[in-house]
């Protein structure tokens, strides 16, 4: 059963920071960042916000106090805006790789 619940717990930390990290890319790209700190002030934001979640999850069934259950519901409220935020990013590149190999936005001559 340990073995499991190791497994998901990995398996749901790649997922988060892969994701965050997909994020932290494509605003970089989409909003033309070049400014080396700001890239790593959304580099912590984005670490830290990917595994807030399951640390508190963990965290409000091991020990329940105020701080800990504001802490889970900033990190699910999070997520979900994160899920949001994923839709559009993901139809944004679609929109750009459709651009892209398509005659859209090619002038004809």
């Amino acid at each position: 059963m340990k073995f499991f619940l190791i497994i998901f717990v990995l398996l749901s930390l790649v997922m988060m920071i892969s994701g965050h990290a997909g994020l932290w890319i494509s605003f970089i790209k989409f909003f033309g960042i070049n400014s080396l700190i700001a890239k790593k002030i959304l580099a912590i934001f984005f670490g830290v916000m990917s595994i807030s979640f399951l640390v508190g999850m963990g965290l409000v069934h091991w020990h329940e106090t105020p701080f800990i259950n504001n802490l889970y519901l900033i990190s699910s409220v999070w997520l979900g805006m994160v899920w949001y935020i994923a839709l559009s990013v993901s139809a944004t590149w679609g929109f750009i790789w459709l651009g892209r190999y398509s005659e859209i936005g090619r002038a004809h001559v």
